[in-house]
Parts: C-alpha cells; structure tokens; sequence
C-alpha cells in the first residue's frame, strides 16, 4: 500500500505519498503519514471484558471511555491494557456512578446524597487514577453541582445521564458533556413534556425527571456515538464526521495535545486505509492496519485473539 488515507475515526491527512515504516515504530509522531484514529465512549466496562478489547482496536479504535463502572474492575482492565498495547485500545476510566438512594445501578453505582461526601469521594477517585467523574439520574443539584466543582478543581471531566438534576442546571452548573440521549433532549428541548422512568426499577420516584427551566448559552458537549455514515446521511460533510469522531472526542476527555489528530508530538495512534473516506465515508471501513502508539496492529490477527 503506497498511500495513507483519513480513517474510520480520523481527523485530517498529514500528506500524501509513501509510508515511512521505520517511523511506525516510534512511540510518539515525529514526521510520519498517516491519519487519526478515533476516540469513544465504553459501555460498562464489566459488560464487556478485557478479552473482548481486541475488537475495538481492529475496528480502528485506539482509545475508549469508561461511561462509569466498579472502580477495581475498571482499574484492573486498565492496568491490563498498560500491560499490552499491542492488542487493546487505550483505556480512560471513569467514576462509579454517582446517584442517589438507593443507586439506580446498584452493581456500578454510588450512593452520594450530601455535598459534604463530594470532596473525600473525588480524592478516593483520584487515586484510582480516573479522568471522568460520572453523575447519574437520581443525583440532585446540591451533589451533582459539588461533584463539578469538586471534579474540576481536580482537574477531570465531569459528565452526566441525567433526571433528578434538571439538564440545564447542570449546564449552569458547567458540566462537560451530556451523555445518553434523554439528558441531551432534555437540554435541547427543554419544554417537551418529560417522561418517568419505567415502573418497577429501583428509585423511580426518586429519579423522576423535572421539567428543564431555562435555556442556557452555556457550551456544553453532548455525546453521540452513531455511525459515521449517518452523521453523513443526516448531513454532515465526510470531513466534518469524521472531526466528531476524533477530535471532538479527545476534546471531550481533555486529551486533545495527546489525540484527536496528527501533530508532531502527539500519541501516534493511526489507522491507514485503502480508499479515502473524504470521497466515500464506508470507506473508513476498509482498514489496512492500525498503529496504536507506535505498535502495527494487524486487524486479523487481532479478530483471531477474541475468544
């Protein structure tokens, strides 16, 4: 393969011409062609284990989210990664959810109910080593504007699925992001009527979601993760899907001087393929290899580690 393409998770092409494969074995980009690979959200990380990461890094991932999870467990897929790049995505880790009482996931959740808890919670958090403090539906505004002070004074991302803490109190309050698409709604069409949470789930009445009041010019990330071709099919440009994929997700964890794009001195995390996805966005699935910090990953050999 001669030439190196934007890929399925990339933001821009450095240039054109013949790949420098010496350079793919250095750890950070110096002078080297290629594109960036993308950035997303996990599911919980106890639905899917550590055996199961070699498939997002085949698919051009090189780096996820926790979207919140059992701090051990999510400390321990991290420290597995760290262990073996050459087979798995980056992992960020994120807070256990934080929620009211009882939590509604009870198994990855955090029961937090006075803002005097916030403060010994976020240290606990730091010392795990996450990057993202997590705020669930049944979390009120006296906690959940505590863990954003609390969280930034820290310096991590502090992100939400909301319901009792209205959405745009919490952007008032300077959330970084927005996550599940009740949360996102309620923030963009604050008048619609709002929906209980289904009968029967722990903390239903706790948890009911109240009616946004205002409208704020706040800037806030929402986060969406559909498929590259239907951010396309609902108009945007190949170029501007392909941004959200990657920069705008190393924005939202605040690695943006690490990711999200080729620089010299950025993390050389990389996907080369064999069409141009400018011209057609399917083509960001016809991957040639990946390169994730440095490291040639072969995507077969890859797909043939998953059990």
């Amino acid at each position: 393969m001669n030439w190196a393409w934007a890929t399925r998770l990339i933001i821009r092409v450095v240039g054109v011409g013949p790949i420098c494969w010496a350079a793919l074995g250095c750890e950070r980009v110096n002078r080297l062609l290629a594109v960036e690979s993308t950035n997303v959200k996990w599911t919980y990380m106890g639905a899917t284990p550590a055996l199961k990461l070699p498939l997002y890094l085949a698919a051009g991932v090189t780096s996820v989210r926790s979207t919140g999870d059992e701090i051990v467990a999510a400390t321990l897929v991290a420290r597995i990664v760290r262990e073996h790049p050459e087979r798995a995505p980056r992992v960020f880790t994120c807070s256990p959810l934080i929620d009211g009482e009882p939590p509604i996931h009870r198994h990855i959740g955090r029961a937090v109910t006075d803002p005097a808890q916030v403060p010994a919670l976020v240290d606990e958090m730091v010392g795990w080593g996450v990057t993202t403090l997590k705020i669930c539906a049944g979390c009120e505004r006296s906690v959940g504007s505590a863990v954003i002070e609390a969280g930034h004074r820290r310096r991590l991302v502090v992100t939400a699925h909301l319901g009792a803490y209205a959405a745009q109190d919490a952007v008032a309050d300077g959330i970084d992001g927005l996550e599940h698409i009740t949360s996102v709604a309620n923030f963009l069409a604050p008048r619609l009527p709002q929906h209980d949470p289904p009968a029967g789930r722990p903390g239903d009445q706790r948890a009911r979601r109240q009616r946004p009041r205002a409208t704020s010019s706040a800037g806030v990330l929402a986060h969406l993760s559909p498929p590259l071709g239907l951010l396309v099919a609902c108009g945007l440009s190949p170029a501007q899907a392909l941004s959200a994929a990657t920069l705008e997700n190393a924005r939202a964890l605040q690695q943006s001087d690490h990711l999200g794009s080729i620089a010299e001195g950025k993390l050389a995390d990389l996907v080369l393929l064999r069409a141009n996805p400018l011209a057609a966005i399917r083509s960001s699935r016809s991957i040639e290899l990946v390169v994730r910090g440095g490291i040639v990953c072969d995507p077969a050999a890859l797909l043939r580690r998953v059990p």
